[in-house]
């Protein structure tokens, strides 16, 4: 099948994806999995495989993204807030935000894929930023994924004005596909760093051991030997499952907990719900960040109320992107 054609048949699966989810309950993996299973690369379903077995996730098929709809969907079930009225002007308003993924370096490379470290270093073509530490490489093995921010936008605030997050990183954004990236992509707990897990093992209570472990690290774990990573219980990383989700319920999860939270705000607070609505009209990623920190992620335990700022979590696509479905802003 030569390039044409190819782009063509995954334009056609896309618009039956939309149209597909569009007519079921968001918490329904039967397209998620079933239409765009078609063309998946099988170098992505054996990475998210290799990933959820990374957090003691067993995959039961040979279709990996089936499992991730499976412990999505069980998440879920877990977070997701039920039987509660709400407001046509706060649907109206959080159902107007759009889930954004943003990947953030120095210099592009145009025309060409993303593609994650480890399959940049089987090219010899060098290695990544960030996730190419032993940290990354050797205890998490992460380093076979793209890295994107999540981010809430709305939808009149400008694009291009979208494309910075990570100041270490990069000041250019190169913006996914929001269908390519609700088949290809997964959502969890931002773990790039060992204090990034370290705090998220403190505010689920589990692990004090280790949380001391990483700790003693530097804050990039640019200081971790592999041999003091081997002595970091594996089991750890389980607790990051409980925290991971398909995109799809990650983007229903969050609309659905703002929006009951919206409706208790508004009747205890009516200057804070003005304020807040008012800012989510507004659109601008950053603030809308801290809102969802506030209202959605510390109430659920996914976020430290003691921190100002902070990321709390990360999408990934397995591998590698191609170029058809980025868009650079600089």
């Amino acid at each position: 099948m030569n390039s044409s054609n190819k782009k063509t048949l995954i334009n056609f699966l896309l618009l039956l994806f939309l149209i597909c989810t569009s007519i079921v309950n968001a918490s329904d993996i039967n397209c998620y999995s079933a239409i765009s299973s078609i063309y998946r690369n099988s170098d992505q379903v054996k990475s998210l495989k290799e990933s959820l077995e990374r957090m003691n996730v067993r995959s039961s098929t040979t279709n990996s993204y089936s499992d991730l709809g499976k412990l999505s969907a069980k998440n879920l079930e877990e977070y997701i807030l039920t039987n509660s009225s709400v407001s046509a002007e706060v649907s109206e308003v959080v159902d107007s935000l759009e889930i954004i993924f943003v990947h953030n370096r120095s210099h592009p490379r145009t025309g060409e894929p993303i593609e994650g470290d480890r399959l940049l270093s089987s090219r010899k073509l060098g290695r990544g930023a960030q996730n190419t530490y032993n940290y990354n490489r050797e205890f998490l093995k992460s380093d076979d994924n793209v890295f994107f921010f999540v981010k809430f936008i709305g939808k009149d605030f400008p694009r291009h004005q979208a494309r910075r997050f990570g100041m270490s990183y990069g000041g250019l954004g190169l913006h996914l596909n929001k269908e390519y990236g609700f088949q290809h992509g997964w959502i969890s707990p931002f773990n790039m760093y060992p204090r990034e897990l370290a705090n998220f093992l403190n505010m689920r209570q589990k692990h004090s051991a280790a949380q001391a472990q990483l700790k003693a690290f530097r804050n990039s774990g640019t200081d971790a030997t592999e041999t003091e990573l081997a002595k970091l219980p594996t089991e750890i990383l389980s607790e990051l499952s409980k925290a991971t989700f398909t995109p799809m319920n990650f983007e229903s999860l969050v609309k659905t907990n703002l929006k009951y939270a919206l409706m208790s705000l508004k009747h205890s607070s009516s200057q804070e719900y003005e304020h807040i609505i008012d800012t989510l009209i507004e659109g601008e990623p950053n603030k809308i960040d801290l809102i969802l920190k506030k209202y959605v992620f510390e109430p659920l335990g996914l976020a430290d109320s003691k921190k100002i700022k902070q990321e709390m979590f990360e999408f990934k696509v397995p591998s590698h992107v191609p170029k058809e479905f980025i868009k650079i802003y600089d």
